[in-house]
C-alpha cells in the first residue's frame, strides 16, 4: 500500500494511504465536479476525456480541445484525472 500526500492550499498537508486516498476521491465526486480545463483557452475538455476513456479505456492518452486546437496529455481513471505537463 503507498503512501500519497495531499496539498490544500499550499498550507493544509496530509499525508494518506491508498485506502484514503480513494474514499477522498468518492468524497469530491459525490460533493463536487471534476473540473479539466485546457491550459491555453480555458475550455472544459472534460467531454472529449471521458468520451475517449469509456471508448477505450485508457488511463494515459492525449485529446484535442477543441477550442484552440492543442494536444492536451491526460491521466484519467473515470471517476478522476489529470492534464500532464505541457
Amino acid at each position: 500500500m503507498g503512501s500519497n500526500t495531499v496539498v490544500i492550499n499550499e498550507k493544509i498537508k496530509f499525508t494518506i494511504d491508498d485506502t484514503g486516498m480513494n474514499r477522498l476521491f468518492s468524497l469530491l465526486n459525490s460533493a463536487g465536479m471534476l473540473v479539466m480545463d485546457c491550459p491555453w483557452c480555458g475550455l472544459t475538455i472534460l467531454p472529449q476525456v471521458r468520451s475517449h476513456y469509456h471508448s477505450t479505456r485508457e488511463k494515459e492518452f492525449k485529446v484535442t480541445c477543441v477550442g484552440c486546437d492543442k494536444i492536451i496529455g491526460i491521466r484519467y481513471y473515470g471517476d478522476y484525472g489529470f492534464l500532464l505537463e505541457k
